[in-house]
């Protein structure tokens, strides 16, 4: 079974063309900060290491998936600021995937899991969020 097949929502949103530059967009932000890397190496490390978790404690692909594009977008709230930006990448999620026509099944435990991940003020209140 092919990546594409394993996690459709993860694929479409991982080569969609706007999501490609709000990443590389808040990185920008997060370099003139002098914060570290933001950008596809960094977001594709916490992808990785959210499938072995979860993979690991025996999800099903669907929620793998799932998890994954929250992976992905977790950061691109750094575009407006850092400071509350789990929660402004939580609504900008919002956005993008609602336009990618997710379903609202699937885009409520992403963007929840994205405006939790902040450790300042972020609770792992679900799975996916934890992990």
């Amino acid at each position: 079974m092919t990546e594409e097949n394993k996690y459709p929502l993860f694929h479409k949103l991982q080569n969609d063309h706007a999501v490609h530059v709000y990443i590389e967009e808040q990185n920008v932000s997060m370099k003139a900060l002098h914060y570290t890397e933001h950008c596809f190496a960094h977001v594709g490390m916490v992808t990785q290491r959210t499938e072995e978790i979860l993979t690991t404690l025996k999800a099903d692909e669907h929620t793998i998936d799932i998890a994954l594009c929250a992976c992905w977008l977790h950061d691109i709230g750094n575009i407006v600021n850092r400071v509350d930006h789990s929660q402004t990448g939580a609504l900008m999620a919002f956005q993008i995937l609602n336009r990618l026509g997710f379903e609202a099944e699937d885009i409520a435990p992403i963007i929840c899991a994205i405006g939790n991940h902040d450790e300042g003020n972020g609770v792992p209140v679900s799975t996916i969020s934890a992990a």
